[in-house]
């Protein structure tokens, strides 16, 4: 065990630890840097460069002695311990003061006493061995009971003195300086844990030695190394994963393996000896896993042991990862010695197949998540899908049990597998999550379990809170032959009753064709904030948690196609706040915003061009004085049935058939005029004449009624491909709650030029019921379902070869040409209303084909931040203070760099990883370190 004095150690347990720490706590120094007082941010700085002082000493000395060939010396233990418990005594006792209460928790790292302890613990620990391996030469294990009694009597004398101090204190009624006090307690708590932790790996240590020398008492080594894991493992179920959730059965076929592979004697054989080597290689990873994982509560294993018998368990980690170390240094030697330097590359070899096993099993979770989440989000109508549903649960299981909150002790998800969870999540999420709806989603779609609940519309009007007046600004700029208009807004919130409650402003407008946002501020006090456009979740998930401190924040954002969102947060009893909005828009308008009518162009000052059609390769914009001379044409109804075929019976299938020959033959129906699709994750659409071939075909599935999925893809290839029909979507299944569905489909609402009404047919009620499409309201109850009335549209170019229909509702209108494979040129300019237009269009393949949204969506979101023009995609949110701008930063970051449908992890279960470039800098560290010991 002399290995250990070797210096590659200390850039190990010492230099790579403090690096993550320090990148953990800058990030917090960099948020509480706009908020802190001068002198709670100097005793920052000098945590941080104290920290950087211990690590940069310890860098040095190890490469002095790397490059003098020396071995650490038994000087440095005491130094190192002392040097990194008064750091994290320190830390902890100005805690409140660094992690100031004013500083929302949500911006900061969470559980920062177990990562100081995490990251510091390594030092700890290889400082305590170090003081074992100097000492080993030193009596025996019988003597040295007394002296682990009496380092156990040292930190009972400093707590009685502290009893005596602080009674004594009291009784004087003498004031005592409560950190100081506090101070004096993790001292004495250090002491307490720290000494007889060093006699306990001590003799851990030695008794492992004795125990190798004799070949006949191997089942020793079985006893701690087999035996006593499994009783850790059922210790800590009982004790409700107070250590994490350990309760799946590969961690009990993993100990046991492990242990019965240390429990096998060392052969002459060389062969033989080399695959006990492997083994003991591949079993490395569970084992350092677990070490590392108990390293923060080593010291607490003589109180464990008082208060609880079975405390000792807590040493059974470290004690067979000494024996396992030796084991696997014993046969190092013997292969180098015997075969060749190739031992190494065995060794290194061995230790990656675990971690490898996992990663795939990782990977192919991730694989299979994201086909699900394409599948369910962005879609792509032509595919047929077929997703793995055991796989996908399982995952689901894990992602939920990751939200959860319910700890147990020591600050550990009970849920939740130390770290390795965290590898999850950053391998399968990117670092993010998903939301409750959108796993309630999936679960309804590919495990057809219960009914997915769609989240009720959460738009609040807040009486109290109206506009009080308003300023426009329009201008109209020739060159660019469009208005820039800004609206100034007064709002107020009226609280005649007095109530002292902080109000929001909240409303919904929508804009018409060729107008966008292209800015937007809010009055915070008497500073003018600017609107930041930033990528959309960020923002909103940055809104929730501002709102949630009642700071003051402002938001705009699209909700549907052309529908916008805009809030402003906070509103005080009479207060008025000033907060304005820029369009960019082609012609004058009146915008309906609340209960105001404002007219946003002067025609006056201005008189521009009227009765024009802009067109591009993707669009076309045509003015509402030009859109009247277009030829008209009429659009006649067709019904197009909709049966459940999620999970079906054959008999409540047969039932649907019945349903649907009935309304036939009542209604006289031509059937070839007509079409029917069979619908569950997967829509197959025919004629109607051939309704009984479809579903003599059909087969039970386990998927859900994907009945959103199947409405869009009609809609949109309706859309996409003019025809002198449209459809009337009627749905015939046992239960419509099962269907899939969203709140409305606002977002498609452009594809909607007639009749937008969606007609159930129940399998024994005889009403039909009516649900609007693009609102969120109850469904009438009809007692017949006729055809509704022809629609009159108009055609472009011509009635005779139409390309688009429009609206005859006077209205300007745009239609876009796009197709699955349709180019979007890059060179977009600011402020331009022909790049807004061409941003649009971006945003319309999107919805009309979903699946290429993913590979794209990108270039979208620097798109708008180009043109600075507001897309589906992004938001303009006005901030307080820096420090948010900072996390919305870091938030934008994060979500641009995973998947377009994954969610941001809740503020509750945030948690800080370390950046890719540090794990990079670990990976490389350890190839290097590898590659040296080779060569050497």
């Amino acid at each position: 065990m002399k290995n250990i004095l070797n210096a590659k150690w200390l850039f190990v347990v010492n230099t790579l630890p403090l690096v993550l720490l320090l990148g953990l706590l800058y990030k917090d120094y960099e948020v509480l840097l706009t908020i802190l007082g001068q002198e709670d941010l100097s005793l920052w700085q000098n945590f941080l460069l104290g920290l950087a002082a211990i690590g940069l000493s310890v860098l040095f000395y190890g490469t002095w002695l790397s490059l003098s060939k020396r071995q650490v010396s038994i000087f440095f233990a005491p130094t190192g311990l002392l040097t990194t418990l008064f750091y994290c005594v320190s830390f902890l006792h100005y805690e409140q003061r660094l992690y100031s209460w004013s500083a929302p928790r949500w911006m900061l790292t969470d559980n920062i006493e177990l990562y100081l302890g995490t990251f510091l613990m390594p030092t700890v620990a290889y400082c305590l061995l170090v003081l074992v391996v100097w000492a080993q030469h030193s009596e025996g294990f019988a003597k040295s009971i007394p002296k682990l009694l009496l380092s156990a009597a040292v930190p009972f004398c400093i707590f009685s003195l502290f009893f005596i101090i602080n009674t004594l204190a009291i009784n004087a009624e003498m004031t005592i300086d409560g950190y100081f006090m506090s101070f004096l307690f993790a001292i004495g708590y250090a002491a307490l844990m720290l000494v007889p932790a060093y006699f306990i790996h001590r003799l851990a240590l030695k008794h492992s030695v004795s125990t190798l020398q004799k070949s006949n008492s191997m089942w020793k080594i079985g006893l701690i190394a087999v035996l006593a894991p499994c009783l850790g493992l059922t210790l800590n179920y009982y004790l409700d994963n107070a250590f994490g959730n350990f309760t799946s059965i590969w961690f009990w076929i993993l100990a046991i393996a492990n242990g019965l592979v240390l429990c096998l004697p060392n052969v002459e054989n060389l062969l033989g000896r080399i695959f006990i080597f492997a083994l003991r290689g591949v079993f490395f990873p569970f084992i350092l896993y677990f070490f590392l994982l108990f390293l923060p509560y080593t010291p607490l294993g003589l109180l464990c042991i008082l208060a609880l018998g079975l405390g000792v368990l807590i040493f059974v980690p470290s004690a067979v990862f000494i024996i396992q170390v030796q084991l696997l240094y014993s046969d190092l030697i013997f292969l180098v010695r015997n075969f060749n330097k190739s031992a190494y590359l065995i060794f290194f070899l061995s230790v990656l197949i675990l971690p490898l096993i996992i990663t795939a099993s990782f990977w192919n979770d991730r694989a299979i998540l994201h086909e699900a989440l394409d599948c369910a989000f962005n879609p792509n109508y032509q595919k047929q899908y077929n997703i793995n549903t055991h796989n996908l649960e399982r995952t689901l299981e894990v992602i939920r049990a990751r939200k959860g909150r319910e700890n147990a002790m020591l600050f550990m998800n009970k849920h939740d597998v130390p770290f390795i969870n965290m590898y999850y999540q950053w391998l399968v999420l990117d670092k993010m999550s998903l939301s409750d709806e959108k796993i309630a989603r999936l679960e309804s779609i590919f495990l057809n379990q219960g009914r997915y609940n769609v989240s009720n519309d959460d738009f609040r009007k807040d009486s109290l809170v109206n506009i009080k007046n308003y300023e426009v600004e329009s201008e109209y700029h020739a060159e660019a032959k469009c208005w820039r208009t800004w609206l100034h807004l007064n709002i107020q919130c009226d609280d005649t009753l007095n109530l002292g409650n902080q109000s929001e402003y909240s409303t919904r407008f929508n804009l018409p064709a060729g107008c966008f946002i292209n800015d937007y501020y809010l009055m915070v006090g008497d500073r003018k904030e600017k609107g930041i456009l930033s990528e959309k979740k960020a923002a909103l998930w940055i809104y929730n948690q501002i709102v949630s401190t009642r700071r003051d924040p402002g938001i705009l954002y699209y909700e549907g196609f052309n529908q916008i969102r805009f809030q402003v947060f906070p509103f005080s009893n009479n207060e008025i706040r000033k907060t304005g909005i820029q369009f960019l828009h082609k012609e004058p308008f009146v915008l309906n915003i609340d209960q105001s009518k404002i007219f946003l162009g002067d025609t006056i000052k201005n008189s521009p061009e009227s009765n024009f059609i802009l067109e591009s390769k993707n669009y076309i914009y045509i003015s509402k004085n030009k859109k009247i001379e277009l030829d008209k044409v009429i659009l006649k109804p067709r019904y197009h049935f909709l049966i459940d075929n999620s999970n079906q019976e054959t008999l409540t299938l047969n039932k649907s058939i019945k349903v649907l020959e009935k309304f036939i033959s009542n209604k006289n129906l031509n059937l070839s005029e007509h079409k029917i699709s069979s619908v569950d994750l997967n829509c197959k659409t025919v004629s109607l004449d051939k309704y009984k071939e479809l579903f003599l075909s059909a087969q039970p599935v386990p998927y859900g009624f994907y009945l959103e999925k199947a409405i869009k893809a009609l809609q949109i290839d309706h859309y996409l491909k003019p025809q002198t029909t449209y459809p009337v979507y009627v749905v015939i299944s046992p239960n419509f709650a099962s269907a899939i569905m969203p709140n409305n489909f606002q977002d498609l609402a452009f594809t909607f030029l007639e009749n937008s009404h969606l007609y159930y047919l129940n399998h024994t009620q005889p009403s039909v019921f009516s649900y609007p499409l693009l609102q969120t309201t109850l469904p009438d109850t009809l007692n017949d379902l006729a055809l509704p009335p022809d629609v009159e549209v108009l055609a472009w170019p011509s009635k005779n070869k139409p390309q688009a229909y429009f609206k005859n509702n006077g209205e300007a209108e745009t239609w876009f040409k796009i197709q699955e494979n349709t180019p979007f040129d890059d060179k977009v300019l600011e402020n331009d209303l022909e790049s807004a237009l061409e941003l649009q269009a971006q945003q319309i393949q999107f919805l009309c084909f979903p699946h290429v949204a993913e590979a794209n969506w990108l270039s979208l979101v620097r798109k708008s931040f180009q043109t600075k023009v507001l897309s589906d995609l992004t938001a303009y949110l006005a901030l307080e203070t820096e420090a948010q701008k900072i996390m919305l930063r870091r938030k934008q970051e994060e979500v641009l760099s995973g998947k377009k449908q994954l969610d941001i992890a809740d503020s509750e279960q945030r948690m800080s990883e370390p950046e890719e470039w540090l794990l990079l800098v670990i990976l490389l560290s350890v190839i290097v370190l590898w590659w040296w010991k080779t060569k050497q």
